[in-house]
């Protein structure tokens, strides 16, 4: 029986080899076989079964007839669609993520082996490069694959497509993979003494209005200072003063905020170690004005401008400040066990997370 709210249905008729193709009866009583040529009608007549898509089917009650193996069984499936889990918008290079597509028909999870063993599943990439979709073990109608590698830095298309012989479904997505979700800036001033740190969030992936980011700065003897960073127009920035010579300052950053599409995630941002050598970095080098006595022969000349040069070059050298690198290598080693620690716990939420989706899809296929 075909209701008004049928839109589409498929018949899977299994059949004995020799057996003469079977035929369906509409609710006007037409004869419907595979010789039909309809744009409304595909038939896939096979050795042992035939595959039979109607759109837009007349309601009423709809036949089959032929001889048909008693041991196998028809299957109708109706409003079929084929619908995938979401996907992000945006990921971070080097990143991974599953893609996984499944029939439902009805708004019911299809789990019918009989019926999927049919239809082939496949993802093409940005027009070129095309991968098969696997039915993933112990989680009956549920197809994936995980793509990494293949999605470089940039925009890509992805088309996901299953092929059913007599019906197709196609869905098209984009995906950007961005190299950082927060990018940083550093400006350092000698003169003022004091390092300017700036964050810029990734506009299109992170929901800024959304985003807490505060800034935790540690030195070797003193108790860390966390400070709240917050934004001002339209950026985040936290200046930072120089240490005394021989010690450093370890800047870690931790984020809270949401994405576009609201899901709860923790970027992580690299630290930031402030010492006197940052300092020396930008620090303008000396220029050495040579007086040369003209009245010297060429083989007195260069001698006495080596001999000057190499006293410019000692006495910088003299000014360096020391730095104290045991204390630099313990206060970053520390800082790492702690950064390792919180990148753990937010894998294991992220993971439970996870879990907790992927039960709700299983649900279905109970």
């Amino acid at each position: 029986m075909v209701d008004k709210s049928i839109k589409e249905f498929s018949v899977l008729m299994f059949k004995k080899p020799g057996d003469n193709s079977p035929y369906l009866i509409s609710p006007r009583n037409k004869k419907i076989t595979r010789k039909l040529i309809s744009s409304k009608v595909s038939w896939l007549n096979e050795k042992n079964y035939d595959l039979v898509t109607i759109t837009k089917p007349k309601p009423g009650e709809w036949k089959i007839i032929g001889n048909m193996d008693p041991d196998n069984q028809v299957m109708i499936v109706t409003d079929l669609k084929f619908e995938i889990d979401e996907l992000p918008n945006h990921i971070l290079v080097k990143d991974t993520i599953d893609v996984n597509g499944f029939f439902s028909n009805q708004h019911q999870l299809i789990s019918r082996a009989d019926f999927l063993n049919l239809i082939d599943f496949s993802i093409k990439l940005d027009k070129g490069k095309k991968f098969e979709m696997s039915a993933v073990k112990g989680k009956q109608g549920l197809f994936r694959k995980t793509l990494g590698e293949e999605l470089t830095k940039g925009r890509h298309t992805l088309k996901l497509v299953a092929d059913g012989k007599t019906f197709k479904r196609e869905i098209t997505k984009t995906i950007e993979v961005i190299e950082s979700l927060i990018a940083m800036e550093k400006k350092v001033d000698p003169s003022a003494g004091t390092v300017t740190i700036k964050l810029i969030p990734n506009n299109l992936a992170i929901n800024t209005d959304m985003m807490t980011i505060e800034a935790h700065i540690s030195q070797l003897g003193k108790k860390t200072i966390s400070k709240v960073i917050e934004k001002q127009a339209g950026q985040w920035e936290i200046s930072i003063n120089k240490p005394k010579p021989g010690n450093s300052k370890i800047v870690n950053f931790s984020v809270i905020a949401n994405t576009k599409q609201g899901e709860s995630i923790s970027p992580a941002i690299l630290p930031v170690i402030v010492n006197a050598s940052l300092f020396e970095a930008v620090k303008p080098k000396a220029v050495a004005v040579i007086k040369i006595d003209n009245n010297k022969t060429e083989e007195e000349k260069p001698k006495k401008v080596e001999k000057i040069a190499d006293e410019v070059e000692e006495k910088e050298v003299e000014d360096v400040e020391p730095v104290n690198w045991l204390k630099t290598i313990i206060i970053v080693v520390i800082i790492n066990v702690l950064l390792i620690a919180a990148g753990f716990f937010t894998y294991k939420y992220m993971k439970k997370k996870a879990a907790v989706k992927q039960e709700e899809l299983l649900s279905r296929l109970d």
